[in-house]
């Protein structure tokens, strides 16, 4: 299944299809660890950026209809979410009324709200080397014991490396979009936001356009 999103996500027409891709291949992976549970009809699935210190709901894989999620301070010390990005590291809950209990009794874990329904999630940085682009989060409908699910753990953190190579293009489009004229367009051309069909399309779209602009003196390469 990972190797079929690959090829998939490297085939799609944008980053939006490409990212529906991978939500719904880790729906349909946590079902069939849990058999008895149907792909996105009983996951919520979401992918958050950072943007001015906040975490924004990019994409999300949902059951039904809801109100969307309001944003969330990186800062906030009552998000799971934001400590995930503070942190860098992964965080596993299996069992929220214990998790809570182990607060109460007086162990520093992060705090945060928990959903209404399901009693396990876990929440991933979308991350390169030590850069944070983003979250991951999943919530299965049903309980998942995640120490006892290795191969399931391992498949997430594959599919959120995946999913951090297209959300690091959003983000750094974003924060270049006020740039100069010459950095924007060079930022669209590698953008696959921007409809290039494939990573080999846009790496060409990049080169090209590097070199034109060079030659019209509109940008030096040091």
């Amino acid at each position: 299944k990972i190797a079929q999103a690959r090829m998939a996500v490297a085939g799609a027409q944008n980053v939006d299809e490409a990212l529906q891709i991978i939500l719904e291949t880790l729906a349909n992976i946590i079902s069939y660890c849990k058999p008895g549970e149907t792909g996105a009809a009983c996951h919520d699935i979401q992918i958050r950026i950072r943007e001015n210190g906040h975490l924004i709901l990019l994409k999300r894989l949902r059951p039904n209809d809801e109100l969307r999620p309001g944003d969330i301070s990186e800062t906030d010390t009552e998000s799971l979410s934001a400590h995930v990005v503070r942190s860098g590291n992964a965080l596993y809950l299996d069992d929220y009324k214990k998790y809570r209990e182990r607060i109460a009794n007086g162990e520093r874990l992060p705090r945060g709200k928990f959903p209404p329904a399901g009693n396990s999630m876990a929440i991933l940085p979308l991350q390169i080397e030590l850069t944070c682009f983003g979250t991951l989060r999943i919530e299965p409908y049903s309980g998942v014991a995640w120490d006892q699910q290795p191969v399931l753990k391992a498949l997430l953190a594959e599919l959120a490396s995946l999913a951090a190579l297209l959300v690091r293009d959003i983000v750094n489009n974003l924060k270049i979009a006020q740039g100069k004229t010459a950095e924007r367009e060079v930022a669209l051309a590698f953008g696959a936001i921007h409809g290039v069909k494939g990573p080999v399309q846009a790496v060409r779209n990049y080169l090209e356009l590097i070199s034109d602009l060079q030659k019209k003196g509109k940008l030096t390469l040091e």
